[in-house]
């Protein structure tokens, strides 16, 4: 009988830590399964930025400047379904139109300047950073100075952390 109570407190502690987890993963955010799912979910909204790093140093969160070299001044982007992605400025009547791709073979969604042929920047979604209601943007660009009349290259990363508003 002792026997028998163990088997059926050890079935249950089983059958209790299997739920536990199955409610863990239901309620667990998840990313998109491929570029095709990401896409659907950034065209469906308008979106924010609540974080903005540069070099991994946070520059921007919950719509403030934190450092003096950032401006970021963005009420939202859209991702429209024809390949514009435009941008709404909080203090600029101009708004800005750029254009997105997606990239199946490398599994990346990618933000563009189509009519400047001098400079290009593109901003990079990875499939598995866009989630239901956030997903995360990176670009790397060089930045060239001249200190005591050198020449100076340096790379600098940004990442931009978005939430959906709508």
């Amino acid at each position: 009988m002792k026997k028998l109570s163990i088997l059926v407190l050890v079935f249950v502690a089983t059958i209790i830590s299997s739920c536990e987890q199955n409610l863990i993963e239901a309620i667990q955010p998840k990313p998109s399964k491929n570029i095709k799912e990401a896409k659907a979910r950034l065209v469906s909204s308008k979106w924010t930025i609540y974080e903005a790093y540069e070099n991994d140093a946070i520059v921007y969160q919950n719509g403030v400047n934190s450092s003096a070299d950032a401006d970021i001044d963005i009420n939202y982007v859209k991702f429209r379904p024809d390949g514009v992605f435009e941008i709404s400025y909080k203090t600029d009547p101009l708004d800005e139109s750029l254009r997105w791709s997606i990239d199946e073979k490398n599994n990346i969604l990618s933000i563009f300047d189509s009519q400047n042929n001098d400079y290009r920047e593109d901003w990079t979604i990875e499939a598995g950073s866009v989630y239901e209601d956030y997903f995360e943007m990176t670009y790397a660009y060089e930045y060239i100075y001249y200190l005591d009349g050198i020449k100076k290259t340096e790379t600098n990363k940004m990442k931009l952390n978005m939430k959906r508003i709508k």
